[in-house]
């Protein structure tokens, strides 16, 4: 439900540093979030949007639920995630991040979200 994966590309010298996140998919939006120790978000799925996060500093408890065929919620699973982790979560996957620690993080998502029509499905 989170796959996670390294960094491509790691290069260090006198200058400082580069840190190369991602060089796969197409990508369409980007976003920046900041968030207070107790904060709670997501509470959603995607049908057609596919999520890159790269965590720049916190740590966050992330829920994920597979939504399977029957529209039946699978077993929950808890990661925590800090510092220098990259994590995509894939379409149909409902998921909620407990902050655990102020936290920032870069969001990538597949698709545009849509303000009239946002792919955000919400289980009731």
């Amino acid at each position: 439900m989170i796959e996670f994966i390294d960094s491509y590309f790691n290069h260090k010298d006198e200058r400082g540093s580069i840190l190369g996140i991602i060089n796969t998919n197409l990508w369409e939006e980007i976003n920046f979030s900041n968030s207070e120790k107790g904060a709670k978000r997501g509470g959603h799925y995607h049908k057609h949007t596919k999520e890159l996060f790269f965590i720049l500093e916190g740590k966050i408890e992330v829920t994920t639920q597979q939504i399977n065929l029957d529209n039946k919620l699978e077993e929950k699973t808890i990661n925590i995630v800090k510092k220098d982790d990259i994590f995509f979560i894939e379409p149909y996957v409902l998921h909620y991040f407990n902050i655990l620690e102020d936290s920032k993080w870069i969001n990538v998502l597949t698709k545009k979200m849509d303000k009239d029509n946002p792919d955000m499905f919400y289980i009731k």
